[in-house]
């Protein structure tokens, strides 16, 4: 046998590499499995290896000994997987006297040392790291520096082009990758600590984390799903009406609810999956073809329509609206104007998409009569909604309603203030507790990154980057003698087609937004309607692939259309619905006093 020649010394705490103690990885974890898995590999290959060195008693086993706390151990479950080699032993433990240090000595084999060298420890993707940290001293070291552009301001772009970068690639999570940009901004004095954390006063971060509060509200109360049930109740008599049903319940939630991932995920992905295998429907089989393939296809369209029909209906309009405003662009009441502004074109997408998704991929089954027995079924499961769910709903119309009419009241009326409120009433009446709301990941996420994305941007037009970027584009734009109107379209589709090339919503609008918007102000298009067609182009390109948004990945990853498919239907539905918008909208706009571009 030969001798292992890497080491790794597991404290008593189970701990590697001296770090403290580790967490459990749970049972059912991927870390336990891969355990699991090569603890029976060494049983079926080395039955000599442990005869020679019998493992100590487990604690609390029959031998005796203290229960071993949750939590310990995790450093040997974590790293014995199917990269270590089947030679791989563990020693037996060393003598108690050494205080401490009284746990095992690890002995794994080289492809574990390839494993840490190649990719990484457990956190950052060392590729990807990599690519980024090089983009951006390429950008800032070998790249000429515009001469409109001063030394600050060059390094604050190459810091923002590589964190972007790590939005697309995500070498970490989303709020890490912003984090380590905001390090690098103050480490190099690119910003100072007022710059860097100037956005954390900006209303929209408190707006959006307040509606994803409420997001987390109507999901844990089981109201989202009711309403999806009940309209399932009123329209299911047919695979079409259940999509129209669907499609109408995502509409409802959308009007309060940000987190299409929370739309997603937590309440229509279950409910078509029950609806589905209810007709012997199932993902990664044929049988998907009978009705679960053509609802999960129409309501992965539709959320990007229903997304575009509201100031709120996805957590990236406040965001491209608050960029706009960092150039100047300042919409008044923006929750009614947005609104006005989407209503038609909208409700037409709304309605037509399920019909044409309907003819693209037509479901086997036609006719669904038990359908509205199986959300009866749901429904008379759950009972008579609960003061908890009658709380939430009630607290989110009334927002719904301040929001609408902030504008008409005597005294300013800010729409996170709003917010705030109702998370206050959810909070004080129990309907939501505090803890739900302190592990709701995905809001504190936001505030994270967005906080610091905004801070960047902010600082990006002060210093004159997106002047100098948006002139650099527009001016042999210009010179084509191209109209205003023609212009307007061009962007627009542009702006959806380079979606190909980012998995991320928020990555899109952040790196595209601002300078987009610069050269349609450059060329003259009214600013208000150069952000807002900006901000409706921002939430229809969430279906056209299956990753171009987070609801996109959730209705992919249950299982029941390929990726082709997803693509095809994508670009079908995805640049005529902004032809739509687009076409329908400059028209809709003007009748309703928007002007024209």
């Amino acid at each position: 046998m030969r001798t292992p020649d890497v080491a790794v010394d597991i404290d008593q705490e189970g701990s590697a590499f001296g770090q403290g103690p580790a967490r459990s990885p749970g049972p059912g974890s991927p870390a336990e499995a891969a355990a699991r898995g090569t603890a029976a590999s060494a049983s079926a290959h080395a039955p000599h290896h442990r005869a020679r060195h019998p493992a100590p008693a487990p604690p609390g086993s029959a031998d005796g000994g203290t229960p071993r706390p949750e939590g310990r151990g995790f450093a040997a479950d974590s790293l014995v997987n199917k990269d270590v080699d089947a030679e791989a032993t563990v020693l037996p433990s060393t003598p108690p006297g050494r205080g401490k240090r009284a746990g095992g000595l690890l002995r794994l084999g080289p492809t574990v040392r390839e494993r840490l060298l190649l990719r990484g420890l457990p956190g950052a993707k060392i590729p990807e790291s990599l690519l980024c940290i090089a983009v951006g001293l390429l950008l800032y070291f070998a790249v000429p520096r515009p001469a409109a552009l001063t030394q600050q301001a060059w390094a604050l772009s190459s810091i923002f082009v590589a964190t972007v970068l790590g939005l697309i690639l995500e070498p970490l999570p989303i709020a890490p990758v912003a984090l380590a940009g905001l390090v690098v901004c103050l480490w190099t004095n690119t910003l100072t600590y007022p710059q860097a954390f100037a956005a954390l006063g900006n209303d929209t971060i408190w707006l959006i984390l307040g509606a994803f509060f409420f997001a987390k509200g109507v999901e844990s109360t089981g109201l989202g799903a009711r309403i999806a049930d009940l309209a399932i109740l009123a329209l299911g008599h047919s695979s079409l009406g259940l999509a129209y049903a669907l499609a109408l319940a995502e509409l409802a939630l959308a009007l309060c609810m940000p987190s299409t991932t929370a739309r997603a995920a937590g309440v229509f992905v279950p409910v078509i999956t029950s609806l589905a295998k209810s007709f012997d429907s199932h993902p990664h089989s044929p049988t998907s073809r009978r009705l679960g393939q053509f609802l999960f296809l129409s309501q992965a369209q539709v959320s990007s329509a229903t997304s575009a029909a509201f100031y709120l209906g996805g957590a990236q309009t406040p965001v491209a609206l608050t960029l706009a405003a960092a150039q100047g662009v300042q919409i008044a009441n923006p929750f009614d104007t947005y609104f006005k502004g989407a209503v038609l074109p909208a409700l037409l997408l709304v309605v037509t998409i399920p019909a044409v998704v309907y003819w693209i991929a037509p479901p086997e089954v036609k006719a669904t009569p038990w359908a509205r027995d199986e959300a009866r079924r749901r429904l008379a499961a759950r009972g008579r909604p609960g003061w908890r769910e009658g709380v939430v709903g009630a607290t989110l119309l009334g927002a719904v309603a301040l929001w609408c009419a902030s504008s008409r009241f005597p005294f300013p009326l800010a729409n996170a203030s709003v917010a705030l409120l109702g998370v206050v009433v959810l909070l004080a009446t129990g309907a939501v507790g505090w803890d739900e709301l302190s592990s709701h990941r995905p809001a504190w996420d936001l505030l994270v990154w967005l906080s610091v994305l905004f801070s960047m941007c902010g600082a990006l037009t002060q210093f004159g980057v997106i002047k100098w970027l948006s002139d650099a584009v527009s001016r042999p734009l210009l010179q084509t003698g191209i109209s205003r109107t023609g212009l307007f379209w061009l962007l627009n589709l542009l702006y959806c087609a380079l979606h190909y090339g980012i998995a991320s919503q928020t990555a899109h609008v952040t790196a595209l937004f601002p300078p987009f918007l610069g050269v349609m102000l450059e060329a003259g298009i009214d600013g208000r309607l150069a952000a807002l067609s900006l901000a409706y182009v921002t939430n229809l390109i969430g279906g056209l692939t299956h990753y171009a948004s987070a609801q996109a990945a959730a209705y992919y990853a249950a299982g029941y259309y390929s990726i082709p498919q997803n693509w095809g239907l994508g670009f079908v539905i995805g640049f005529p619905s902004i032809a739509v918008f687009l076409g329908v909208g400059m028209g809709w706009w003007r009748a309703v006093g928007l002007g024209s571009p």
